[in-house]
């Protein structure tokens, strides 16, 4: 390295430019020190700007392959949650199924045994519907309508009753004779005939002998009924003053 003499400005002694102070006086040389800094800083930043270039692309190969590990995981992950539902889904299934089938089988015991009243107790609040379960659900809802309309003709009977409670009572013996009329015409489809018309006849006993009511009063009474609350209220002050 070539070197240069220079002179201190303080005591005017020769010393070369390669020393930061004057060897005889210990004058600080400004223009080296300058130098030697601005070299470091260049050093550091040559190191600063390698170390970046190099940073980001460990960092892409080190994140690529976490990304990946994490998707494999994830797949992994997907898949075998999709098998585990699968799984548990037909095992459900299967287990509803059979539920249902026993189900089937004991409304079915009950229509057979004619247990139609225990066959509406059991039907309801179940939240089981459908073709499957056609028969059991018409004739529960015969069975339901039967049994509140010859209640309370039974209770009218046994005591004072007046035309309007009478009048509800009518109205509730004739919408299940109506209903019972209605699945007839529909041709019994779920296969329920033997069930409702067995109620049916229940239900017109039930009003022959507890009010004396004639086959034409309860066959009127059918007909006009219209879905509704049909007025019945002459029907029914002439039934209690023929008591």
């Amino acid at each position: 390295m070539n070197t240069e003499v220079k002179l201190c400005p303080k005591c005017g002694a020769e010393f070369d430019d390669l020393n930061i102070r004057c060897p005889f006086c210990g004058f600080y040389n400004d223009d080296l020190a300058l130098k030697q800094e601005e070299s470091e800083m260049e050093e550091l930043r040559s190191r600063h700007e390698a170390v970046m270039k190099k940073m980001p692309q460990a960092l892409v190969i080190k994140n690529r392959r976490r990304i990946l590990s994490a998707m494999v995981a994830a797949v992994i992950f997907i898949i075998v949650a999709v098998i585990a539902g699968s799984i548990i889904y037909n095992i459900s299934e299967r287990a509803k199924y059979a539920a249902k089938q026993k189900f089937i089988a004991r409304l079915e015991e009950m229509y057979q045994n004619g247990e139609y009243d225990e066959l509406f107790d059991a039907y309801y609040g179940k939240g089981y519907y459908g073709a499957s379960f056609g028969k059991y659900e018409n004739t529960a809802d015969i069975a339901m309508e039967r049994y509140y309309a010859v209640r309370d003709l039974e209770t009218l009977s046994a005591g004072d009753a007046d035309a309007a409670s009478l009048e509800r009572a009518l109205q509730k013996s004739f919408r299940c004779l109506y209903l019972a009329q209605r699945m007839r015409e529909q041709g019994f489809i779920y296969g329920e005939g033997d069930a409702v018309e067995k109620l049916e006849d229940e239900m017109k006993s039930a009003m022959k002998e507890l009010w004396g009511m004639s086959d034409d009063e309860i066959r009127e009474g059918t007909e006009r009924y219209d879905g509704r609350n049909t007025d019945y209220s002459e029907l029914a002050e002439r039934l209690i003053n023929g008591m």
